[in-house]
């Protein structure tokens, strides 16, 4: 009962449109009070949910993702990406999908890949398309920065499972491979039925080669940052460091796109979000400590598998149940609150903790792009001044597309693990 009060409130607040923070920490307390815990055990709490090691990283990924934005980086990025995939019809949406990968793997953070493209390409793409098509584009494209390693969630996930964050960050390659491939085929499609984006000459080696040579220290970012954590030279957090270091020293000194008057906008832009991922994380794991003593997750996994005997539906609905969290709440909510749920029941479905974590943030990750709650659809329609409604309409063949990628990422194992298994 004390947890039904305390959930429905925490529920309630989220209605109403109190801040993500304050509903779950005030809906913590009530549930403590209720449950007879001392409320001593709050500032306790809140200290050993942040002082974790690997979380260092996701303000540097964070900060790295704006050092890219602003020092030039990006827009090389884009027009390697336009070289290799111009030529074909609706080139353009599919150089910022494609460019959407680039940049994940530097900066690790949907929210930050939503404003840098949509400030960067959204006026470019509406020549093309409607300007809620274009932003659907983005909205959609940006999902893949808590897929493609460095990604923040997957740092929160390893941190908080004990799964290594470096074999989380292999296994997702391929299976954010496969949903931006599924997204760029439904953009065709949408491209053909549309008369969008007609084809715009031949691909060219030579265009390709130069935008390849032009784009060499944007490529040189990803691969540094993967590369030395791959080979264990450092961990996901050092490699943080160097990224940023690496990142503000082109911007600064190679491109010169990056000025001295940038540094106060870079800062506060990335404070504002590495401010909304923290304190999150504190609040969730203060909901979270009652839910573990009272071994709540027990009584829902007993449910859960008292249900149905049958593993594929299982599985189905707890999918749909991550599906409409992914809603109404920020991943990062989900991932400490619902995943302690959801993982012994994957377990016991015979999931590798591995895969089942590529699956678990590949699936909340369409949450960013759908409504009312997702992260995507407020920054893009913000930048380009339209409804998030209007974003959330035209983006559905590309989340039906991911929706379909889940069913690859699910059934076969292999495309989470077979990088992780050869590379061990």
């Amino acid at each position: 009962m004390e947890a039904t009060i305390g959930l429905l409130i925490t529920a309630f607040l989220f209605v109403l449109g109190i801040p993500v923070m304050a509903a779950l920490g005030f809906g913590a307390i009530i549930f403590m009070l209720l449950s007879g815990f001392p409320l001593v055990t709050v500032g306790q709490v809140t200290f050993t949910a942040i002082d974790t090691f690997p979380y260092l990283a996701i303000p540097l990924f964070v900060l790295t993702g704006e050092l890219v934005s602003y020092g030039g980086i990006l827009r090389q990025l884009v027009n390697l990406a336009y070289a290799l995939l111009g030529a074909i019809r609706g080139g353009l949406g599919m150089a910022v999908l494609v460019a959407s990968v680039f940049f994940a793997a530097i900066c690790g953070s949907n929210a930050a890949s939503a404003a840098a493209f949509g400030r960067l390409m959204i006026p470019e793409m509406t020549k093309e398309y409607d300007k809620s098509y274009a932003s659907a584009i983005v909205s959609a494209g940006s999902c893949m920065g808590i897929v493609i390693p460095p990604s923040v969630i997957l740092i929160i996930y390893g941190a908080i499972f004990g799964v290594s964050t470096s074999a989380l960050f292999i296994g997702a390659v391929i299976p954010g491979l496969v949903m931006i491939t599924w997204m760029i085929i439904a953009h065709y499609i949408m491209c053909k039925c549309n008369d969008y984006d007609p084809p715009r000459g031949k691909f060219s080696f030579k265009a390709l080669g130069k935008a390849t040579w032009e784009a060499k220290w944007g490529l040189a970012a990803p691969a540094l940052i993967l590369g030395t954590i791959y080979t264990g030279v450092v961990t996901p957090t050092e490699s943080a460091v160097i990224a940023t270091v690496y990142c503000g020293f082109v911007g600064f000194f190679v491109t010169r796109q990056l000025k001295l008057k940038h540094l106060p906008d870079i800062l506060v832009d990335s404070a504002v979000i590495s401010g909304f991922i923290m304190p999150i994380i504190a609040m969730a794991k203060i909901l979270g400590e009652p839910i573990i003593i009272l071994r709540l997750v027990d009584t829902f996994v007993a449910f859960m598998l008292g249900f149905t005997n049958v593993p594929v539906l299982l599985m189905m609905l707890i999918v749909v149940i991550m599906l409409l969290l992914g809603c109404v709440l920020e991943a990062i909510v989900i991932v400490l609150l619902a995943g302690p749920f959801f993982m012994p029941i994957a377990t016991h479905l015979g999931f590798h903790p591995v895969h089942w974590g590529i699956c678990f943030v590949t699936t909340l990750t369409i949450g960013y792009t759908t409504p009312p709650y997702g992260m995507n659809l407020f920054v893009v329609s913000g930048v380009a001044n339209i409804s998030s409604l209007s974003v959330a309409k035209k983006a559905v063949p590309l989340v039906i597309a991911m929706i379909i990628s889940l069913g690859f990422i699910y059934m076969i194992p292999q495309l989470s693990l077979y990088l992780v298994q050869i590379m061990k």
